[in-house]
């Protein structure tokens, strides 16, 4: 029975070494998971730390899209109305040669005529060279102004009397 008592006492303390096994076993795994935990909190604040970064990212996209797409109307419009511009001073050059030609040609057209009308009165004046105009100048030779003012009143003296010839 000491015996029994003693085997009994042996069991008893095997079976606390071995609930004391367990226990430090539990405690091993209790901490493996407060430390599983804490590197899953870590992991979760670092992930809501790069879905903030990638929501200012594009955030900061979509403004540079949308700084890229009015720079590019501003540009476009700016072309349209440069070849707006150049194209109205095109047409007005256009229409300003058409002018000149158009006024080159009626000139020639009127000396052309006038060469050809008969002369009906025959003058000893020399013609003057260069003078493309067709015009004769009927008061070559003449004194005197026809619309009745004399030739004094347009002349200045630098000192006030009038020379002497």
């Amino acid at each position: 029975m000491i015996r029994d008592g003693l085997e009994s006492l042996d069991n008893s303390k095997k079976l606390f070494l071995e609930i004391d096994k367990v226990s430090l076993h539990l405690e091993e795994k209790k901490m493996d998971l407060a430390k599983s935990e804490k590197q899953l909190k870590n992991r979760e604040t670092q992930i809501e730390a790069e879905r903030k970064k990638f929501e200012l990212f594009k955030k900061w996209l979509k403004a540079i899209i949308i700084k890229m797409k009015v720079t590019l109307l501003v540009l476009f419009v700016g072309f349209l109305l440069i070849s707006a511009s150049l194209q109205a001073d095109a047409k007005r050059l256009i229409s300003e040669k058409k002018q000149k030609l158009m006024m080159t040609e009626s000139s020639r057209l009127l000396s052309e005529r006038n060469n050809m009308e008969p002369k009906t009165k025959t003058s000893s004046t020399p013609e003057s060279d260069g003078d493309d105009d067709g015009e004769r100048n009927e008061s070559y030779g003449k004194y005197g102004n026809s619309n009745g003012s004399n030739s004094a009143s347009h002349h200045f003296y630098p000192n006030d009397k009038k020379p002497s010839n």
